[in-house]
């Protein structure tokens, strides 16, 4: 998963930002060009209307293009954010993993130097870290819970000699608050991944009413550009237009840019990863 913005994001704003520019620069001449006008224009008889105020309606399009591209650049920011805080907290998941794991191979060899291999059947330790996060909570929720059970200790062979009898709830404890640790970390990540769906969800609205108001904008720009004789500026609008609408229908987001990695893809790319 991408922590940037997106090829297309990306794209969108500059486009929008260089019509924002070319209206701009290109205000004066056609306001010049649009108080020209004569009343011919209105044809028919009788008083004709007071003419628009051009002017006011090209700033208030340009207004409109910037104002719509900051929302993008601001929800943009916030899905960043979002997936930032959503890798850092995976990478504390994964971490909080390896304290278990850890805490799996220590109590391995505590109870096989103390009681013998024959012991770790009877604690939940026979079989090896387990390296997926569910399993790996789970296998040592039952170790904790089978070294709480007031009946281990008369199931335990004798301690080989020299050594003392393993203080069991000591280290239940300590290995309960490590993965209630994972536990807790666990929620967090499932939390955050919601909340980058829904950031990534009011991106893509913005990104959606930025493309509606680039493209009627532009439009509107035209027909004042035309209204004004100016049809090559005009041309030009229309094919800055129409040429970005294009890109973006034959190149749309691509799917790991518009969608955040699923919790299934998460946890094979763990599970991999810890192999």
């Amino acid at each position: 998963m991408s922590l940037q913005t997106n090829k297309t994001t990306l794209r969108q704003l500059e486009k929008t930002d260089f019509l924002v520019v070319s209206a701009k620069t290109q205000k004066p001449t056609v306001n010049a060009e649009l108080e020209k006008l004569g009343p011919e224009i209105v044809g028919g008889s009788g008083e004709a209307p007071p003419a628009p105020d051009w002017n006011n309606l090209q700033e208030w399009g340009i207004t409109a293009l910037k104002s719509s591209a900051e929302e993008v650049r601001g929800t943009d920011r916030d899905l960043q954010n979002s997936r930032v805080r959503l890798s850092q907290a995976r990478l504390d998941r994964r971490e909080k993993l390896g304290r278990v794991s850890a805490g799996h191979r220590s109590l391995r060899k505590s109870f096989t130097g103390t009681y013998g291999g024959e012991s770790l059947p009877l604690v939940g330790l026979d079989a090896v870290p387990a390296k997926a996060m569910v399993p790996a909570r789970e296998q040592m929720r039952t170790v904790v819970g089978r070294m709480r059970d007031p009946e281990l200790s008369g199931r335990l062979p004798e301690p080989k000699a020299g050594q003392k009898p393993i203080e069991l709830e000591e280290l239940a404890q300590a290995r309960d608050l490590e993965v209630t640790d994972l536990e807790d970390q666990m929620g967090e990540v499932d939390e955050l991944r919601k909340q980058t769906d829904e950031a990534l969800v009011v991106r893509d609205a913005a990104l959606a009413k930025n493309r509606r108001v680039y493209a009627n904008v532009g439009r509107m720009l035209e027909g004042v550009y035309r209204l004004a004789g100016l049809d090559e500026l005009a041309d030009r609008i229309r094919a800055t237009v129409r040429t970005a609408r294009k890109k973006v229908e034959e190149d749309p987001a691509k799917p790991e840019e518009s969608k955040p990695e699923s919790d299934q893809e998460v946890e094979e790319t763990e599970t991999s990863e810890t192999a």
